[in-house]
């Protein structure tokens, strides 16, 4: 495949579809969101594309902030790819704005502040590396 992530479910899974129609429900009703993402949530399996370009260039960045960043990022493209929403879009947005910056200014010779420490709103995600 060309995309070096994406987002499966398993054979009884929740669809993005009824996903979006579960929370807009559980919103309508007034309840607490807190306790969706166990209920119905935690079946999304992220499948990574070992020979892609940016998982190779990515396996040198474990354990930075970049690689972090980054990280995050192809876990939310995924789910944006298979018809799911993020959670945090201003921070989806503040990332794919970091990293368009970054590559701008990749051939300048100033970096013109392209990752501002300051602001470190990337969300934790828990990963486990299966062999």
């Amino acid at each position: 495949t060309e995309s070096p992530v994406a987002i499966v479910q398993s054979a009884y899974g929740v669809s993005p579809s009824m996903e979006r129609f579960m929370r807009a429900n559980q919103e309508a009703q007034g309840l607490d969101d807190s306790q969706f993402g166990d209920m119905f949530g935690g079946n999304k399996v992220l499948q990574i594309n070992p020979k892609h370009a940016v998982i190779a260039d990515l396996e040198g960045k474990v354990g930075s902030e970049d690689g972090k960043e980054v990280a995050v990022l192809l876990y939310e493209l995924a789910l944006l790819s298979g018809g799911y929403t993020v959670d945090d879009t201003g921070g989806f947005a503040k990332r794919v704005a970091r990293m368009m910056a970054s590559k701008v200014t990749a051939g300048s010779s100033t970096s013109g502040g392209a990752h501002d420490d300051d602001d470190d709103d990337t969300p934790a995600v828990q990963t486990e590396v299966v062999a």
